[in-house]
């Protein structure tokens, strides 16, 4: 119809469930929501990796262990929360690497948020996925006890070396975040959720080591 305006898929399912995350959700709740969650993604995930061997072209599998943390407004001890916000950590590393992204491509990490949003789908805790990417995952998810209400859910990827700068990000107010990225620029560094980094000047811009 003429004057009609055409929603795309994330404004639709954001106004489904709109009038249902309204509320913020007590801390008991949202504790009860973490340990749900925790209990539905396994420690440990197969990952499919290709043999590095010249002569070989089989593909093997490694186990990688998983911690979830809890982020957001949770760990500061508010009494509740806007929405579901987590922090998955792929134990992978011994040793510090210079690389923003880790020693897993991205195909890894999709094989890894892969099966974290299936595992969350086959137990009915994930209704709704507003954005999905290779470490980032929005959607919705049931309340606990009350399959009426959901809650917005908030999920990051990421490898052990690029976690507490995730964290800082994640659990850090606007303000704070601001603050501690501008106060990092004017010593010549650039902070991110990734990591602290200063810029090659002789080469592309795009490439920062980690510091």
């Amino acid at each position: 119809k003429s004057g009609d305006i055409k929603l795309t898929h994330m404004q639709l399912i954001g106004l489904k469930h709109h009038d249902n995350t309204l509320k913020k959700i007590p801390r008991l709740e949202a504790k009860k929501i973490y340990r749900v969650i925790k209990k539905s993604i396994p420690d440990n995930i197969k990952l499919g990796t290709k043999d590095s061997s010249k002569h070989s072209n089989k593909d093997s599998t490694s186990n990688l262990e998983l911690t979830i943390v809890p982020a957001g407004s949770y760990p500061s001890g508010k009494s509740e929360s806007k929405d579901i916000d987590i922090i998955i950590v792929v134990n992978n590393q011994n040793v510090n690497i210079d690389s923003i992204r880790s020693n897993l491509s991205d195909n890894q990490m999709n094989q890894i948020m892969t099966q974290i949003v299936s595992n969350l789908k086959e137990k009915d805790i994930l209704v709704d996925i507003l954005s999905q990417g290779n470490r980032n995952l929005m959607g919705y998810i049931n309340l606990i006890g009350d399959s009426s209400k959901v809650a917005h859910l908030d999920l990051k990827l990421v490898s052990k070396y690029n976690f507490p700068f995730t964290y800082l990000h994640f659990t850090s107010g606007v303000d704070f975040n601001r603050y501690i990225r501008n106060h990092a620029n004017k010593l010549d560094y650039s902070l991110s959720d990734l990591g602290l980094f200063t810029e090659v000047n002789d080469i592309n811009t795009n490439n920062k080591i980690k510091v």
